[in-house]
């Protein structure tokens, strides 16, 4: 076990080592100085990241509100053959509330998906542009997602 660890303390001695020695004049002379990303890249991003969430919103909103009415038409049938005395199923509510449940869950993915597709509307992605073609930042919640994956 010893060898091992004088072997292993040897290797990673000699790693270092090669490690801190100074890189050739020319490599250093020919290494390209790294560029910020022009301010057209970072608008170009912008406009996208506003779309990408516009749209995400508007299909969480009409997914939701499409699957909450579709699954209030089906239990709404349950709830019928449950009064019939067809189904095994015993309802958690009364048979005709069924609808207005399913209605009203969808109506509120409608409202939350709209809702929030408004706080990447196009006025707002004007704005940000607009501030930050005017020099200010952008701010934090807008670099976090700007970031590359």
């Amino acid at each position: 076990m010893k060898l091992y660890l004088l072997l292993a303390g040897l290797l990673a001695s000699g790693l270092a080592s090669r490690a801190q020695t100074p890189a050739p004049a020319a490599a250093q002379a020919a290494a390209p100085t790294p560029q910020l990303a022009p301010r057209a890249d970072t608008v170009a991003a912008l406009h996208r990241l506003f779309a990408r969430r516009r749209r995400q919103f508007l299909v969480i909103g009409a997914g939701g509100a499409a699957l909450s009415i579709g699954s209030s038409i089906v239990w709404s049938r349950v709830a019928v053959e449950t009064r019939t005395g067809g189904s095994i199923i015993r309802p958690l509510f009364p048979p005709e509330t069924y609808p207005i449940i399913g209605v009203s869950v969808g109506i509120g993915f409608g409202i939350v998906g709209a809702a929030l597709a408004g706080d990447f509307g196009p006025r707002r992605e004007a704005e940000t542009v607009r501030r930050y073609e005017a020099g200010h930042p952008l701010s934090a919640a807008l670099r976090r997602r700007l970031r590359l994956r």
